[in-house]
């Protein structure tokens, strides 16, 4: 056995000692590894960080969405058309707010009366971008915007004050910062919106008149019937002075340029009656001092101070008045065959003031008399182109009152009418109250009273009714009101209407500078008025006794144009007249002298005008 400790012992073999340049290299490739390994993990590590920004970006942005997309529905009720500005939308809403109580304007999704149901929304937009990290504070973001526009909604006159700047801003930051408006996202309801008309889309309607002028100007027959004429002579109008004719079935006026025969003449009025389908009488001067023309020839038919006139399709025509000199009743007829000279009427009878007491309206002839028993009286007579000028001259029936003076210039004369195809009436003015009579079936019917004096005389059907307004001044404009009173042969009844009712309270509302008017419409009240400073210009349409619960049609936004909100009206006046089935409301604007059309149901359009040659 060999023993190990032995010097002759086998050693056993040593590893060969490794060189620098192999342990270098060792040590180089396991540092790639690492490195590799190391990068590995950062670019893992590193991709899911960056998706985590991404998803909570997402996240970041679609709860802005929401909160601005609540905030954006309640401010405009819903999507804006096609090149609607936020502000126009934000305006149409105001005016239909402006009128309607709190408990009105506190809709669907609010507590609270809009504009201000929308006022926690916008602070919502602003604390939800603040919380992801998408304003900055002191920066003109949609933060800041959204904050500013809540704060003035709510506000308790935000409903009425200009947010022009306030809402385009807000939106056009949303815009800018590519803020969608998402569907389907719950918010305050608003009133639905009216759409007014504006001055830039007059501007692209045919007005009656592009140069400005008072409607003051604008004169309509004396009496009214089926058409509606309108006389215009003022100087620096285009093809003045002209003759418009709003026919009673068409959405139409024809205008004409007087003849010249006429044109030259001054003081120009349509104080006579004529046919629906004739061209009425010109007076000119001092009630036909200066010249009585037919309208469409420029034929004279005399010259004299007259009490009335009566036009035919046919030619015929007549006129009744007096020389000037000799308190005589006098008729000048012309027909065809040529002029009958002047005939002077025999009465058995006291006519007295023969300017307050006499009146030609159409073929009829009304007079007010006291007769020898010494009862004041109304009578009649008809008209004939023939012979002797009137036939079965008689007493209407008795007259209770005298008629009062009240001397005015442009007091007319004391007895006026209006006609329909069913029946002609006839208005004559006592000293507290009018009295009228009725034309049916060829038979007058004893005088029946309004229980009232002045005011528009219309007729629709065998129905007489008369409008009154009552304004106020401009300090007091709220307690403007109207009378109407509807009668028949049977009698009278009647409706007094307070405008202050229309208001629920918002007395600031009520008619800018007495620019108010009403009248008749097939047995409806017609009201339009310009409200207050920012109300735009309203009508109403109903029964004199329901009209206070009406709502209002918004006509006419005068602080749009342009598709802006201004800061300028571009309303001037207003004058409204009407006829059987219809009405016409004169609207002097920026953009000219226009005519609308309303009819028995409230439809408005303007009206298409034609000239003729």
């Amino acid at each position: 056995m060999t023993d190990p400790h032995s010097s002759d012992a086998t050693e056993p073999e040593q590893p060969a000692p490794e060189s620098i340049d192999v342990i270098t290299a060792d040590r180089k490739k396991r540092q790639r590894r690492m490195l590799l390994v190391s990068l590995g993990l950062l670019v893992v590590v590193g991709g899911g960080g960056f998706g985590l920004f991404r998803y909570q970006d997402a996240q970041h942005k679609k709860a802005v969405a929401t909160a601005w997309s609540g905030f954006a529905r309640c401010v405009t009720g819903g999507d804006l058309e096609a090149n609607e500005r936020p502000s126009q939308r934000f305006r149409n809403l105001q005016l239909v707010a402006m009128t309607m109580n709190d408990v009105e304007r506190t809709l669907e999704g609010s507590d609270k009366p809009w504009p201000i149901s929308c006022a926690s929304l916008g602070h919502a937009v602003n604390e939800t971008m603040r919380s992801a990290g998408m304003a900055e504070s002191g920066k003109k973001d949609l933060a800041a915007a959204s904050e500013t526009l809540a704060k003035a909604l709510n506000e308790g006159n935000s409903l009425s004050i200009d947010l022009t700047d306030a809402v385009d801003t807000a939106f056009d930051q949303a815009k800018e910062a590519k803020i969608d408006t998402l569907a389907g996202i719950a918010a305050p309801k608003a009133p639905v919106p009216q759409h007014p008309l504006t001055a830039t889309y007059l501007a692209t309607v045919e007005p009656l008149s592009r140069a400005s002028f008072a409607l003051k100007g604008a004169f309509t027959d004396a009496h009214p019937a089926g058409a509606l004429r309108m006389l215009v002579e003022e100087k620096g109008v285009d093809k003045s002075p002209f003759l418009c004719t709003f026919d009673p079935k068409q959405p139409t006026v024809l205008c004409k340029s007087l003849p010249k025969s006429i044109a030259g003449g001054h003081g120009l009025r349509l104080l006579g009656t004529a046919d629906d389908d004739s061209a009425p009488l010109i007076f000119a001067g001092e009630r036909g001092t200066a010249g009585i023309f037919r309208a469409d020839t420029g034929e004279k038919i005399d010259a004299m101070y007259s009490y009335g006139g009566y036009a035919k399709k046919d030619g015929s025509s007549a006129v009744l008045g007096y020389n000037g000199r000799e308190p005589e009743l006098l008729v000048t007829r012309r027909t065809a065959a040529g002029t009958i000279p002047r005939t002077k009427l025999e009465l058995d009878f006291d006519l007295g003031n023969l300017y307050y007491s006499s009146q030609l309206l159409w073929n009829a002839m009304l007079l007010r008399g006291i007769s020898r028993q010494d009862e004041r009286k109304l009578y009649a007579a008809t008209l004939d182109f023939r012979g002797e000028p009137f036939r079965d001259l008689g007493a209407v029936g008795l007259l209770p009152e005298p008629g009062r003076i009240d001397g005015g210039a442009d007091e007319p004369p004391h007895i006026s009418g209006c006609r329909t195809e069913q029946s002609m009436v006839v208005r004559v003015k006592g000293y507290r109250n009018d009295f009228m009579s009725f034309l049916i079936g060829g038979k007058w019917t004893p005088p029946v009273s309004p229980e009232i004096t002045g005011g528009i005389l219309s007729c629709h059907g065998s129905e007489a009714v008369v409008t009154r307004l009552e304004t106020a001044g401009n300090d007091r404009a709220w307690k403007t009101s109207f009378t109407q009173v509807h009668c028949t042969s049977a009698g009278c009844r009647g409706d007094n209407v307070a405008i202050e009712k229309f208001l629920k309270g918002r007395y600031e509302f009520g008619p800018r500078e007495a620019h108010v008017d009403a009248v008749d419409l097939d047995g409806k009240l017609l009201v339009v008025w310009a409200a207050g400073d920012r109300g735009g210009v309203r009508m109403r349409l109903a029964r004199a006794d329901q009209i206070e619960r009406a709502e209002d049609q918004i006509l006419f936004d005068d602080m749009v144009k342009d598709g802006q909100v201004g800061k300028l009206s571009t309303f001037f006046d207003l004058r409204l007249f009407s006829r059987d089935g219809f009405a016409i409301l004169l609207m002097n604007t920026v953009a000219g002298i226009h005519a609308l059309r309303i009819d028995a149901g409230g439809k408005v359009a303007p009206v298409t005008v034609k000239w003729a040659e």
